[in-house]
């Protein structure tokens, strides 16, 4: 549901149920008692392919309880943390969270992170401290010597090419699905927001 509080500036409040958020884009929000651009109190929230970047005054991503398990997500350029789990039960797999004032990810209640490129060191099974080397700071693609997309987040954009790739190319987790991104794909998915889809930067 939308923030019950519209004050706040949340742009996605979570409180209870289940739900599952897919191809979300979440940019700029913020307001005066705002904790985070999509902000979990509790309930079940499944959580693919989202981009959540230029927050104006907090974190991206703020989890206070719940069940939430994020996927295929980038978190960058937030006031704040790219994400805070201060509470419930959070995992965090083939993400980014890279360029946001106060550090990536802070870890808190009962949470997991792996195959995941943060600003610190984490522990974990394939967690990266590298830059992304991103196409831009609007978009997010990851730069790619074979092609990455440019001037659309999902849709609408088209192709270029890099004088060099990002490390964070065919680094997800070997279990992932990969199919939906283009040829050639490396047969392994991208970190971060377009991993797995149609726009995803192309392996080198």
């Amino acid at each position: 549901q939308l923030d019950p509080a519209p004050e706040r500036g949340d742009a996605v409040y979570v409180e209870s149920g289940a739900g599952v958020l897919q191809r979300c884009v979440l940019t700029g929000n913020g307001g005066v008692l705002s904790t985070g651009q999509l902000y979990v109190a509790g309930g079940m929230l499944g959580i693919t392919n989202l981009l959540v970047a230029r927050g104006t005054n907090q974190h991206g991503v703020y989890v206070a309880g719940g069940v939430v398990a994020l996927d295929q997500a980038t978190l960058a350029d937030n006031p704040g943390w790219g994400l805070v789990a201060s509470a419930g039960t959070t995992t965090v797999r083939n993400a980014v969270a890279w360029g946001n004032s106060a550090g990536g990810l802070a870890t808190g209640g009962a949470t997991v992170v792996n195959y995941t490129c943060s600003q610190e060191s984490l522990a974990g099974v394939g967690n990266r401290n590298l830059d992304p080397l991103f196409a831009d700071r609007n978009y997010y693609h990851l730069l790619s010597r074979s092609g990455h997309y440019i001037n659309g987040y999902f849709r609408d954009g088209g192709w270029a090419l890099a004088a060099g790739s990002s490390p964070l190319i065919d680094a997800g987790d070997p279990a992932a699905a990969f199919r939906d991104e283009p040829i050639p794909n490396g047969n392994r998915a991208n970190l971060g927001a377009y991993g797995n889809t149609a726009v995803a930067s192309r392996s080198a």
